[in-house]
């Protein structure tokens, strides 16, 4: 299996007017709704005004910015992190609002208990036989 390769050194890419021009093409962290390593990367067209380097530097600078760290370091002591893309956004809400659906229709029927814990609510399914509280 051959290994990818490694991504360019984008410290040597000049980031004069890079932030400008990633707002103005409004650059995400991905590609087309995919999330794309360089050894990928390097195989596209980029964008009108970039060099594939330049792309590279343009998507590192987005997923730095959106970038969420773990409380989790690697062998290097680099910290684990992720980033949300705007697909992965989309399916949160999806899977929010379906719950909050099915939660509401538990509910109604009377097969939920909910209560508060701080600022948050707990629902649990009712035990089987157990009577709805009004």
């Amino acid at each position: 299996m051959k290994l990818p390769e490694k991504p360019p050194d984008i410290s040597a890419v000049s980031h004069t007017g890079l932030i400008e021009r990633v707002l103005a093409l409004g650059l995400g962290p991905d590609t087309d709704g995919r999330y794309l390593a360089w050894d990928e990367i390097r195989r596209h067209e980029p964008p009108d005004g970039f060099t594939s380097v330049q792309w590279w530097a343009a998507l590192s600078l987005v997923r730095r910015l959106r970038r969420q760290a773990l409380p989790l370091i690697d062998a290097r002591g680099e910290s684990f992190g992720f980033v949300v893309t705007d697909e992965v956004n989309a399916l949160l809400h999806q899977i929010d609002q379906t719950a909050r659906t099915d939660l509401q229709e538990l509910n109604e029927r009377g097969h939920l208990r909910q209560e508060r814990v701080g600022n948050r609510f707990v629902f649990q399914a009712k035990a089987k036989g157990e009577k709805r509280r009004r």
